[in-house]
């Protein structure tokens, strides 16, 4: 008793290492860009956030058809009177501003704007129908999309075993139609391929779906359950899930294991700051728990917010504290007494452990590689561990005890 009571004061006179990083992400003067951004591996592509017009899921295959539609560059709304069966050099074009705007779902990324305007059958995907004998799409409706002072119509097909999109259109004022494909078997590794009206253009924007957890831009978004509105936000990736909590400082608030994660895609959002006569503000009462796909859970703190209404270099920035907690998906704090220290360490460190029979500690790098593993007995144990080999860095010590873990940071400073 009196060791562990020595080794609790010794840690409490060292203190404990934050794993905090402080990191901007800046979008520019008037939001140009948009960032997708790994939490382990900072920024990893930047396209401008009004180079496309259309965008389309790649995996067809797994019944997925979504079609975005970029409402930066313009409004898209369903033609009401277009015969679907005629050119679409004949269209008509009455009622279309009648009608209701679409927009991409920010809860589901995988519910684009051309697929909200209502299926009437089962085999019916909104912008398409559902052929079982050549398991191809065929166009179901006519769009009409206003951007900037061009109005286009525009119709979709889907070659579902080939995956290949077929877009036409004809632009009023024109006399012909266009019709180009989107070749998906390039990118099947995306969330969404790219396309440019304008030229036809097929365009690579963003990465592999693996690679990234967080996007960071302007987009239209749900505002407060009433209307969709012009926002500059964040969103998570597919199969990364975030809990919010409210606590009076974020700043030291524990992961507990008990925040309620959502696979929501707009958890985030906006409204962690709000905007008035001198300024935006950042709410000093959140804090966010992002889970990776790999497991690994991140705390995020928002500390400041630069609108991008400005021209400064710093206009548009996205201003956070990050910090690992666990790097193996550690779900819960569990009863496994453990404490380490020194910490930052140097060429050694000590992990003190209070556990059963046959427990096992590992210490896992930032990426999840495990750099050291042994396996101790029951009852107090202060084990001594050689880091002068290991680079300097942010790692997690993980204890394993009867199906139950515990993780703690490690700092290494050499």
């Amino acid at each position: 008793m009196k060791k562990v009571l020595l080794s609790i004061l010794s840690l409490g006179m060292l203190g404990t290492a934050s794993a905090q990083v402080k990191d901007t992400v800046i979008t520019g003067s008037g939001y140009l860009n948009q960032k997708f951004y790994s939490l382990s591996q900072d920024e990893k592509a930047t396209m401008t956030a009004t180079s496309w017009h259309i965008a389309f899921a790649p995996n067809v295959m797994q019944a997925n058809t979504a079609i975005r539609f970029n409402s930066l560059v313009g409004t898209v709304k369903v033609l009401p009177n277009a015969d679907i069966n005629a050119a679409i050099t004949s269209v008509d074009t009455t009622g279309w501003a009648a009608e209701e705007t679409l927009y991409d779902n920010d809860a589901d990324i995988l519910l684009g704007a051309f697929n909200q305007s209502g299926g009437t059958t089962q085999m019916d995907f909104s912008w398409g129908e559902y052929d079982v004998t050549t398991h191809n799409l065929k166009a179901a409706r006519t769009f009409g999309a206003k951007i900037g002072t061009a109005f286009y119509a525009i119709r979709f097909s889907l070659q579902s075993l080939a995956k290949i999109y077929t877009v036409t259109y004809f632009k009023l004022g024109e006399t012909d139609s266009v019709s180009y494909n989107v070749n998906l078997n390039a990118y099947l590794t995306k969330n969404y391929v790219y396309s440019n009206l304008a030229d036809q253009s097929v365009l690579d924007l963003e990465p592999a779906t693996a690679d990234w957890d967080l996007f960071f831009g302007q987009y239209y978004g749900d505002y407060q359950g009433i209307m969709m509105y012009k926002v500059a936000g964040v969103l998570n990736n597919l199969g990364t899930e975030v809990a919010k909590v409210i606590d009076n400082n974020p700043a030291t608030y524990s992961y507990t294991g008990t925040e309620q994660f959502s696979t929501d895609n707009n958890v985030i959002h906006y409204n962690w700051k709000s905007s008035g006569p001198s300024g935006s503000s950042v709410a000093d009462t959140i804090v966010y728990f992002v889970k990776a796909k790999n497991g690994a859970i991140w705390r995020l703190v928002f500390t400041g917010f630069v609108s991008g209404t400005g021209s400064g270099a710093d206009a548009g920035s996205y201003i956070f504290d990050k910090e690992l907690i666990s790097s193996v998906g550690v779900e819960s704090v569990t009863s496994v007494f453990t404490e380490v220290y020194p910490n930052p360490a140097n060429d050694m460190t000590q992990v003190v452990v209070d556990a059963a029979a046959n427990t096992t500690i590992e210490i896992y790098s930032l990426a999840g590689a495990k750099v050291y593993s042994t396996e101790v007995s029951g009852g107090l144990q202060t084990l001594q561990i050689n880091t002068s080999d290991l680079n300097a860095g942010v790692y997690q010590v993980v204890v394993s005890s009867n199906g139950l873990k515990t993780a703690k940071k490690l700092m290494i400073q050499h």
